[in-house]
Order: C-alpha cells, then sequence, then structure tokens
C-alpha cells in the first residue's frame, strides 16, 4: 500500500537500510518492488542482473567467495545511491550479510583522525572495472563531501581501487598510513 511504502521510505533515509520480506522470488518480483520504490537506472550491467557464480567470473560478485565490506560501482562517475539485494535462496553454510553506516564511520574519521579525513576529502584515487567489452575508470576521492562540507558519498572498494602512480611519494606514504585506520574504522564491531 501507499502508506506502508511512505513508512518504508522514511524507515530508509533514517537507517539507510531496508529488509523487505515476503516479495516473489524472482527477477520480476524484485522488479516490481524497485519499480514502487523509485526509476531503476540503466547500468553496464543492464537494469536488473543476477549474481549467481559463473564459470569462469569476471568479478568476485559472481563466485561463493564471501566478499570483504565495500562500496559498489566506485568507477562510475555517479555510483548508485541506492541498492537493492534480493536473496532469492539461502545458502545452506555461510552467505551472511554485513553492512556498514559508513556515515557514521566517516564522522569519526573526522573527529578522531581529521588529516585522515582530509586526505580522503581531498585526494583523487583511481576506481576501476574492467568487464568486456567495458572498461570504466573512475578519479574521485574516497569521502565525496559537498561546498558546504556535507556528506555526499563514500567510495570503499580495494577490489575496484587502481594503481596510485598519479600520487607523490608524499601522498602514497599518506595512503597507506591511512588507509587502514579507516580501514579499521569500517571494520570495528561499532560500525557493523
Amino acid at each position: 500500500s501507499d502508506k506502508t511504502l511512505e513508512r518504508a521510505l522514511c524507515f530508509l533515509e533514517e537507517y539507510g537500510l531496508l529488509y523487505i520480506q515476503d516479495a516473489d522470488t524472482n527477477m520480476t518480483g524484485t522488479k516490481a518492488v524497485a519499480d514502487r520504490i523509485g526509476r531503476v537506472r540503466e547500468t553496464l550491467y543492464g537494469r536488473m542482473w543476477d549474481t549467481a557464480p559463473k564459470d569462469v567470473p569476471n568479478d568476485t560478485a559472481y563466485t561463493n567467495v564471501g566478499l570483504p565490506l565495500h562500496t559498489d560501482c566506485t568507477y562510475m562517475r555517479d555510483p548508485p545511491g541506492l541498492q537493492m539485494l534480493h536473496c532469492e535462496a539461502r545458502a545452506l553454510r555461510g552467505g551472511a550479510n554485513l553492512f556498514v553506516d559508513g556515515f557514521s564511520v566517516v564522522n569519526r574519521l573526522e573527529q578522531f583522525e581529521p588529516d585522515a579525513y582530509e586526505f580522503f576529502c581531498k585526494t583523487q584515487l583511481p576506481f576501476y572495472c574492467v568487464d568486456m567489452p567495458v572498461h570504466l575508470r573512475m578519479m574521485a576521492p574516497v569521502i565525496d563531501i559537498s561546498r558546504d562540507r556535507h556528506l555526499n558519498q563514500i567510495r570503499f572498494n580495494n577490489a575496484d581501487r587502481g594503481v596510485l602512480s598519479h600520487l607523490s611519494s608524499e601522498d602514497v606514504e599518506k595512503f597507506y598510513i591511512f588507509w587502514p585506520i579507516l580501514t579499521s574504522m569500517i571494520h570495528d564491531n561499532s560500525s557493523i
């Protein structure tokens, strides 16, 4: 109902995460829910896709390997602000999902590690994806803030991060000092 959708979207805005139960367990059911929430964006993968394991995977998403905490599509100029993940069948073992309040992590980083915060706000890092025939590459800061210092988004994905050859040796050194700090905050139990 419209009232249920409104309550769900208010919850999503406040907490950044929403669980929806009892949707049809197929692509059509997933699309019906997505269409009620908003316009589904076209990507290099299409509008809707699955991540079932492939014999020859081109990305860790298409394997049975557990994925580390990350944000998706860091290599896009405008990564998705909202994603839907629909579990159509539960794994017999494993398969747990962990979610992090990235905005809270960034706020703590700014408070407790201001040099790291400033570095990740100002330093452009390369992110890439090769999914033949498409090759995407984006240079962007890990922490994207507006001119008035409003947090817009976070790019955190070691699997998509490119070579740091554009940085000075001083900035490479800073990166390797600050990246473990950010990673540790993201993996801290208080963030999950």
